[in-house]
């Protein structure tokens, strides 16, 4: 995905694991691609229900327009081998923003869910993931929280991106 991966941090019930590649339970491992991150970690279970915290920011990941910015980002890649039970991602903006600002979707199971919170944070809610199913969202916003970053030559995005999505839920309704 665009975007580079910073600050990247696992924790589990608020004990942090460390960066190593010992593979020793409480431990984790980054492989960068250049298409992708992986982040592998390590610990002990015997058939029990655990909550792991993956924490990160993603700079470079937005597109600007002339009518709105764009963050599209696979929070989850189609290579896991295994079911997942939950998966939620938030997304939190650099600069406060309100509901009616944000406009979002999720893609990948049918089941999961894009929801803007009061706070201006978008979360992302998926339970099961399914074995090589990814997962991922799409958030569109004011091109002016990243009035930095240079604009896009193709022209205005909002009414492309809403046929687009309009046009896979069609197929997904089909």
């Amino acid at each position: 995905p665009d975007g580079q991966i910073a600050g990247l941090a696992v924790s589990e019930a608020g004990g942090a694991y460390q960066l190593s590649d010992s593979k020793e339970p409480g431990t984790f491992t980054v492989t960068r691609e250049s298409a992708s991150t992986r982040v592998t970690w390590y610990f002990r279970a015997d058939d029990e229900r655990r909550t792991f915290d993956l924490t990160f920011s993603v700079d470079g990941a937005v597109r600007r327009y002339s009518d709105t910015a764009e963050f599209y980002y696979k929070f989850v890649g189609d290579g896991w081998d295994r079911p997942v039970g939950r998966v939620r991602a938030t997304v939190r903006f650099p600069a406060s923003l309100e509901r009616s600002d944000l406009r979002a979707w999720a893609h990948g199971p049918l089941n999961g869910e894009a929801q803007i919170n009061a706070d201006g944070t978008v979360e992302f809610n998926v339970a099961p993931l399914p074995a090589r199913q990814f997962w991922e969202g799409r958030i569109l916003f004011p091109s002016a929280v990243v009035a930095s970053r240079a604009l896009s030559p193709s022209g205005p995005r909002v009414d492309a991106v809403l046929a687009e999505e309009r046009n896979w839920a069609e197929e997904a309704n089909a």
